[in-house]
This record gives C-alpha cells, sequence and structure tokens, in this order.
C-alpha cells in the first residue's frame, strides 16, 4: 500500500525521545519541547479551518498533533507552524476523491524530506482514502552528516 508512510511512521514512533546518532545533542530537555507543543497546538487558526470547511476533509487532529510532537517541535526564534500538514491533506483528500473513478493508484514525488511530515501527511491523506499510492521523498542534504536537529531527551 503506501510503502514510504510505514517507514516513515515506523521511523518517527520507535525513535521517539531519542536521539539519532546523526543529529546533535537537543537543546533543552524534554519538558521545553512539550511546552513549545502545547502552546502551537492551543492556537487557533481560522483560516485554516475555513479551508478544511470548504474542501471537506480534516485530518485526525489527535494523530496530527502526534505526529507534529514528534517531527516539527524545536526550538527556533521564530513560532513554529506546521499547520501546511493540514492543507496538504485537505488538499490531496480533494483531489482524490474528484479522481476516484478514474484512478486506482497515485504516485507522488515530494522534495525536501527534511523530517518526512508532509510526506507523512499526504500517505497519510492516501491510506484514509483507500487508494493505492506511493509517495517518494528526497532531499539533497545527507542524512549521514550531523545537523542542527532537536529531539526529544529523557533527562
Amino acid at each position: 500500500m503506501v510503502k514510504v508512510y510505514y517507514l516513515l511512521y515506523s521511523l518517527y514512533s520507535s525513535f521517539r525521545y531519542k536521539i539519532f546518532n546523526f543529529f546533535s545533542i537537543p537543546l533543552a530537555k524534554k519538558e521545553v519541547y512539550l511546552q513549545i507543543h502545547k502552546v502551537s497546538k492551543n492556537k487557533q487558526y481560522p483560516i485554516i479551518d475555513a479551508f478544511e470547511k470548504k474542501y471537506k476533509f480534516n485530518i485526525n487532529k489527535d494523530w496530527f498533533e502526534n505526529l507534529a510532537l514528534n517531527t516539527q517541535v524545536v526550538i527556533k526564534r521564530s513560532e513554529i507552524n506546521y499547520q501546511h500538514g493540514r492543507l496538504l491533506y485537505s488538499l490531496l483528500m480533494n483531489y482524490i476523491s474528484n479522481q476516484s473513478k478514474k484512478m486506482n493508484y497515485i504516485q507522488i514525488f515530494e522534495t525536501g524530506t527534511a523530517r518526512g511530515f508532509s510526506a507523512i501527511c499526504m500517505a497519510r491523506a492516501l491510506i484514509d482514502s483507500r487508494i493505492n499510492g506511493n509517495v517518494t521523498t528526497i532531499d539533497i542534504l545527507p542524512h549521514e552528516k550531523k545537523n542542527v536537529m532537536e529531539l526529544y531527551s529523557r533527562s
């Protein structure tokens, strides 16, 4: 079915609160990241809500927030915003629902994998729509090089 989704989902699920050996040490304790997520989670996005209402598809909120917590919550100067995942999901679900009589498979190619958040949101749309498909995602940043990405610490 959606191979990339399962691979990425199992990757982030199995490494929750751990440090990948190719990433730097987290900049803060787990509680700091949880607080950042709580602030973002409680923020209202009426434009995104209206968009989802217009297209009649919205991603499961609990699942989405869990994914965001594990892939999008970082320490940075600007406010975090991961609502693009909701837009991608809604648009893709709408596209699939309008094309479902004409297609039985969809191939998605994404550039700029980063942490895999967008690819996982699109893969979720494929799964929820029950259409066969594949999400292929690439990034120019090599995975074996150290980069600055904050993940949770068990401290």
